[in-house]
């Protein structure tokens, strides 16, 4: 884990653990550029990597990754941003991707993904946008691209088969 924090009061919390694969690892990379900007990334189970930067104040990023090879990028740059990213999949073959990006000011993105192999991919450029996406079940895929202010996106994905 590395965590790299540039200004006053940002503060940032990395948890790792292991699940039923012993040798397994997790990586995460965490930036934060400017005032009182709060992360956390959760690691259980075995090779979840996470990427987190955020650029600007006040911006709060949360990574919950569960069972095998979830991957989940962040960037967020402005002020207030939030940002939420959790993957459960199987402990034998998981493979969620989800990719988060908010410009601006005061946006909210929830990522939910439980199964495996789903990609989610959540682009906000502007103000007060918000974003929830939820996928159950297996390889599922979504795209959210909104440039804007005050626009609302929810995407609900569930495949069983």
């Amino acid at each position: 884990s590395d965590v790299w924090q540039q200004g006053d009061r940002n503060k940032s919390s990395v948890i790792q653990g292991v699940g039923a694969d012993p040798f397994g690892r997790h990586d995460s990379y965490v930036k934060q550029v400017g005032d009182e900007n709060l992360s956390t990334v959760y690691q259980h189970g075995s090779d979840h990597i996470a990427y987190l930067q955020q650029a600007g104040d006040e911006n709060t990023s949360d990574v919950n990754q569960n069972g095998k090879n979830q991957e989940s990028t962040t960037y967020q740059t402005g002020d207030k941003n939030w940002s939420k990213v959790t993957q459960t999949g199987s402990p034998l073959m998981g493979g969620n991707d989800a990719y988060t990006t908010q410009e601006g000011y005061s946006n909210r993105s929830l990522t939910s993904q439980d199964g495996n192999l789903q990609l989610s991919t959540v682009f906000q450029d502007g103000a007060y946008n918000k974003s929830t996406v939820g996928q159950t079940g297996l390889s599922n895929s979504s795209n959210v691209y909104v440039v804007g202010n005050n626009n609302i996106s929810n995407v609900s994905q569930n495949n069983n088969d």
